[in-house]
Formats: C-alpha cells, sequence, structure tokens
C-alpha cells in the first residue's frame, strides 16, 4: 500500500508538469524542461534578456554554479560548488575561468594524460601549471570551443607556422535562433604540432564565432533531435577573438 502511493505521488507530481503543455510552461522539472527539449511555452516568456532588461528579481549565489535550476510552482532550486580555496572569476576569451567562453592552452603529450580523464579536465589540471617539453616529446594546443548540440560546428579552418610562432584560425558555432530547440555548449579540441627544436614558442588562437537561427525542421517536430540541424547558409560572423600562449621546448 505504501509503495502505491508513492507511486501516485510521482505520476502526479510529473503529471503536473504538463498540465499545460502546448499553452502556458507551469513548471521546470529537470534540466532543458518537462520535455527534454529546452521549450518553454508561454505568449509572456521573454526571448532576449541582460543583467537590466527582462529581470523581475536577482539574487547573489555564492560559488560556481553550472546546473539547471528547477522551478516549482513558487520556488526555485540551484546548487552551487564552494571550493576550499577562492575560485577565479569566469571571463571570457582567456584562461582561468572555467567552463565560460573560449580558452587555449599548451600541454604536455596526452599519453601523460590518465586514460579515464576527459580532456577539459585534463586542461582545468593544467592550468595552473607551466607546460615544457623536451626534443622527443610531441606538443599539444587544447582548444575549449562552443558549439551547437549534436552538430560538428567547430573547426580548425587553418594552422599557419612562422618561425616559432603558430597561428591557429577556428570557427566556433552559436545558436542564437527564437526558441532554444538547439542549445550550445563548450567542447575541448586537441591539436598536435609535433615535435619541435628548442625554443620559445608562441601561438596566437583566431576564434571567429558562427551564428546560426535557421533549422532544418519547423518547431512542431518535437522530440527529433537527429534533424534539427542548422541549415543557415550564410550564418552570420560575430568579432573574432585573440587569444595567445607561450611554451617551451628544452
Amino acid at each position: 500500500m505504501k509503495r502505491t502511493l508513492l507511486l501516485l505521488a510521482w505520476a502526479a507530481t510529473w503529471a503536473s508538469a504538463y498540465e499545460l503543455r502546448g499553452a502556458e510552461t507551469v513548471n521546470w522539472p529537470q534540466y532543458r524542461g518537462a520535455d527534454s527539449d529546452g521549450l518553454g511555452e508561454g505568449a509572456t516568456l521573454p526571448e532576449t534578456w541582460s543583467a537590466t532588461e527582462n529581470v523581475v528579481w536577482k539574487v547573489a549565489v555564492p560559488g560556481w554554479g553550472w546546473s539547471s535550476p528547477i522551478v516549482w510552482g513558487k520556488k526555485i532550486f540551484v546548487t552551487s560548488a564552494i571550493g576550499e580555496k577562492e575560485l577565479p572569476t569566469p571571463h571570457v576569451g582567456g584562461y582561468p575561468g572555467g567552463h565560460v567562453g573560449t580558452a587555449l592552452l599548451h600541454v604536455p603529450p596526452l599519453n601523460k594524460k590518465p586514460q579515464e580523464m576527459p580532456l577539459d579536465e585534463w586542461m582545468d589540471e593544467q592550468a595552473g601549471k607551466t607546460a615544457g617539453t623536451t626534443l622527443n616529446e610531441e606538443n599539444w594546443l587544447l582548444f575549449r570551443t562552443r558549439q551547437l548540440d549534436d552538430n560538428d560546428r567547430v573547426w580548425v579552418e587553418k594552422i599557419e607556422r612562422k618561425g616559432n610562432e603558430f597561428i591557429v584560425t577556428m570557427h566556433e558555432a552559436i545558436w542564437q535562433g527564437t526558441y532554444f530547440k538547439t542549445f550550445t555548449f563548450h567542447e575541448v579540441s586537441a591539436v598536435n604540432l609535433g615535435k619541435l627544436p628548442t625554443g620559445d614558442y608562441k601561438v596566437t588562437w583566431i576564434v571567429t564565432p558562427l551564428t546560426f537561427k535557421t533549422l532544418e525542421k519547423p518547431r512542431e517536430a518535437i522530440n527529433n533531435h537527429q534533424t534539427n540541424w542548422p541549415i543557415d547558409d550564410q550564418p552570420g560572423k560575430g568579432q573574432s577573438a585573440q587569444i595567445k600562449a607561450a611554451f617551451a621546448v628544452r
């Protein structure tokens, strides 16, 4: 009897998340919403916002937060990570800063990375160290970039070498459509520069954001993520950012 009551309570809770689906989104019970599609229905929901635009209230939350907030009725639930030491301030276009914007880092040979460790965590671990390699080691560059969900929209256009300087030209994709069926997330990519002679080296990374606004399928194609591809023939180009790094081979 007790188990039956629990199941009924669970079913009733989730049913209320859908009660006005197609009219007004009442609750936001999980990551990307009740249908896991990132959609919120409602004539009064804003499509744009800033620090002052379309903001009813705000409150400072200590630590770092990277999970989705849960909205249920008049309550909002958030999580926050507070470390034993002060964390660096997030900023766009450099390192440190965690999972914000873009980042560039030179690292030792990737065979030194623990096999089970993701590149993203390896990048964070190496960020506070001075990377240096020897004549017998390969040199790697790690890029933290933005790309569209389920789409290979991040790519290196060219790598040029001028003496002891490397110039890497790259694109990253950002979604700015009228609704959030496809979203933008961060990915770490790696480029192998190979073994280099001893010396001091510089890297200039030029990354240009491309803005996509048109999807292959209309809004009604809910839950069909495989056909949800941006199809802009000429995506808008944002202002290019240049990030520099230096490393030594001894």
